[in-house]
């Protein structure tokens, strides 16, 4: 990958994470929930749970994308992405 390439998407990644961080913190402390969209990407600031983990990422049901467990981004729901391909 070129360096620049790597460089932006670094940059990218860091910024929407600081976004997300200052969107839950700019908010009062009873109406933070730790999750939610910046510039339309999901995030998750929320320490991550074994049910988190099954609905998100082992649900054949939910959609093929998923927002993360932790982070910011979007994430393979594998049997979903499976079901789909099958079809």
């Amino acid at each position: 990958m070129k360096p620049w390439l790597r460089r932006t998407i670094i940059l990218s990644g860091i910024s929407l994470l600081l976004g997300a961080i200052f969107k839950e913190f700019s908010q009062p402390r009873g109406l933070r929930v730790g999750e939610g969209k910046v510039l339309g990407v999901p995030y998750s600031l929320r320490l991550p749970n074994g049910h988190d983990l099954r609905q998100r990422y082992w649900n054949a049901e939910g959609s093929p994308v998923a927002p993360p467990l932790l982070g910011v981004g979007f994430y393979p729901n594998i049997p979903a992405l499976l079901r789909k391909l099958q079809k």
